[in-house]
């Protein structure tokens, strides 16, 4: 059976017991203040599931010729991210993949050197 729906949706269908378990985000299910009791969780390490290229990379677009725009939003680059996700999307455009593909990658940032780490999507 599908997992779909919103958080609440899904936490109500497991709560009915249509899954046995399922796997949500933290950061979601602390936002909407969900609650969990009756339920045991735990945190899985991040190595576990890596995320899909350009995954929490925040993009600000303004128009180029509204200098007022571009001095309010330019503290908020941060110019590894902008670097990951750019390697990101040369890595997908290489292999001709996108946000569907199965290859999940997560690019670090170590002494000017971009070192690659793949995984791959074996849920399926």
């Amino acid at each position: 059976m599908p997992l779909r729906g919103n958080v609440p949706t899904r936490i109500r269908r497991l709560r009915e017991g249509k899954f046995d378990a399922i796997i949500l985000a933290k950061a979601g299910l602390k936002r909407l203040d969900i609650d969990l009791s009756g339920f045991y969780s735990m945190a899985l390490p991040f190595s576990y599931f890596l995320p899909s290229p350009g995954q929490g990379a925040l993009a600000i677009q303004v128009r180029s010729d509204d200098k007022t725009a571009i001095e309010a939003v330019k503290h908020l680059h941060d110019a590894a991210t902008a670097k990951s996700v750019q390697a990101e999307r040369q890595f997908l455009k290489a292999f001709g993949a996108g946000c569907s593909c199965a290859y999940w990658e997560r690019l670090h940032i170590a002494l000017m050197n971009l070192l690659y780490s793949p995984g791959v999507n074996s849920f399926r």
